[in-house]
């Protein structure tokens, strides 16, 4: 049977083959073949991403990794790129100056966090980020006053983070968009394939089902 996952970061939603029964899953009856069809063509890939709030940004706490113009600098920072494994990428609030960092993973090393739990995924990003920005484990960690994250892989209604076509799969994100009958609608950013894996996908998506939704109504 086919389930709808749906990502609580980007709002995507897509179907996948699940076995009925299962928490989340959806069942179509009867079975459509062209969303089968569709559907064999995407995969629902892993992500994991992590919020640490600060009681103030490590680079500008005492003994951070700059001083003077380049603290100043750093202090600008919107997106950092990192070599530290596990969560290589984080962003900031920039340029609202907020005590905040998000890590992202995704792919294989996203993988080998799962099942790992909420502590142990929050202890290895602040593992990272200690190693991208060079100062000592003890004072990035004195500073967090929270972290959060979510297991989306783990969740029945989520499955996964984020869409990607299969090998042999173009066009199925365009052929899960179409209308089956006039009755099936599908919205997610697996369906756009212009902007498949983000936000605007996923707004955007909505507004096409939307409109799709309407012209069937008025028919």
């Amino acid at each position: 049977m086919y389930g709808c996952r749906k990502s609580l970061t980007t709002g995507s939603c897509i179907a996948g083959i699940q076995p009925a029964g299962e928490p989340g899953a959806l069942a179509f009856d009867p079975d459509p073949p062209p969303v089968r069809r569709a559907l064999a063509g995407l995969v629902m890939g892993n992500a994991v991403r992590v919020a640490i709030r600060f009681r103030e940004p490590p680079w500008e706490a005492p003994g951070g990794p700059a001083r003077g113009d380049a603290a100043e600098r750093l202090a600008r920072t919107s997106f950092l790129r990192t070599h530290a494994h596990g969560f290589p990428t984080w962003w900031t609030a920039y340029p609202l100056r907020v005590p905040l960092m998000v890590g992202w993973t995704g792919g294989p090393p996203a993988d080998a966090l799962a099942g790992r739990g909420t502590d142990a995924i929050i202890d290895a990003a602040i593992s990272a980020l200690v190693k991208g920005l060079g100062m000592p484990r003890r004072r990035v960690a004195s500073l967090v006053l929270g972290a959060w994250t979510h297991d989306w892989r783990s969740d029945p209604h989520a499955r996964g983070a984020y869409s990607y076509v299969r090998v042999g799969g173009v066009g199925s994100g365009r052929r899960l968009a179409r209308p089956v009958e006039g009755t099936l609608f599908f919205a997610g950013e697996a369906t756009e394939e212009d902007l498949s894996g983000t936000v605007e996908g996923a707004l955007a998506s909505g507004l096409r089902a939307a409109r799709q939704v309407d012209k069937a109504l008025r028919r």
